[in-house]
């Protein structure tokens, strides 16, 4: 029986005690969640210094690229140059062509022209193989085409007054003298022509006198020179004119002097 008590006291007891523990443990409350995202914790590196192989590595790596740079500069330096250059020459050669002329057939006379020339002098010496086709090209140019090969002769001489004047000074004595020369001979050439001619007419009028034959009349001497003599005659009729009319223009009082009288 004492050991009943003591289990219902035991069992009041605990149950004295849950009670207990229900009454002061406090009620649990809900927390308000926050919008903002958790800020993150900082991370810390720990950086190691580079070794010295890495140091020359780097080192060595840079100046690879300095070079390259600085190489390719040059290189789109001279090549932008040399476009410059092409563009100046294509420029200077069409301006060389003269409108009028055409030189697809121009330039095929003179390139064969050229290459007779180098086959003429194939079996010849050194310093006729070297002159020769120059020679044959130069002509050619100046046959075919003139005006292209004057605006190079002048190119060519504004170059040399520019870069080297005594030798162009030089040059246009020498091609005044070559003129002056050509000239002469021109004129020595026309007056032995025409002493011959009058040689030649002096004899046949001997030979008429002696022979009493129409040589000029059969000739066509006769005829042309009535016709030559005709023409003197009229030029001569016609100046006399104009300077008689010139004189009576001047000697003529004009209109106000008239009024003056």
């Amino acid at each position: 029986m004492f050991s009943g008590r003591l289990v219902r006291g035991s069992r009041m007891l605990a149950s004295g005690v849950v009670a207990a523990g229900v009454a002061v443990s406090p009620i649990p409350t809900t927390s308000k969640l926050s919008i903002y995202e958790e800020p993150e914790p900082e991370q810390q590196f720990l950086l190691e210094p580079p070794t010295q192989l890495e140091n020359q590595i780097r080192i060595a790596r840079e100046a690879v690229e300095g070079t390259y740079r600085d190489t390719n500069t040059i290189l789109q330096g001279w090549v932008s140059r040399w476009i410059g250059v092409e563009h100046a020459v294509e420029k200077r050669i069409k301006s060389f062509k003269a409108p009028e002329e055409s030189i697809t057939p121009g330039a095929l006379y003179i390139g064969v022209a050229t290459l007779t020339g180098s086959i003429l002098a194939r079996s010849r010496g050194l310093p006729i193989r070297l002159i020769l086709p120059p020679t044959f090209f130069f002509v050619s140019l100046n046959q075919f085409l003139p005006r292209t090969a004057a605006n190079i002769g002048d190119y060519v001489s504004g170059l040399e007054h520019k870069y080297v004047p005594r030798a162009a000074r030089f040059q246009d004595t020498a091609v005044a003298h070559s003129q002056m020369t050509w000239q002469m001979a021109k004129d020595r050439a026309e007056e032995g022509r025409e002493a011959i001619g009058k040689s030649v007419f002096a004899a046949v009028d001997q030979v008429e006198v002696w022979t009493g034959l129409q040589l000029k009349n059969a000739i066509g001497w006769g005829r042309a020179a009535g016709q030559e003599s005709l023409r003197v005659t009229e030029e001569v009729i016609e100046k006399t004119k104009e300077v008689v009319e010139e004189k009576s223009n001047k000697d003529k009082p004009s209109s106000g002097e008239k009024r003056l009288v």
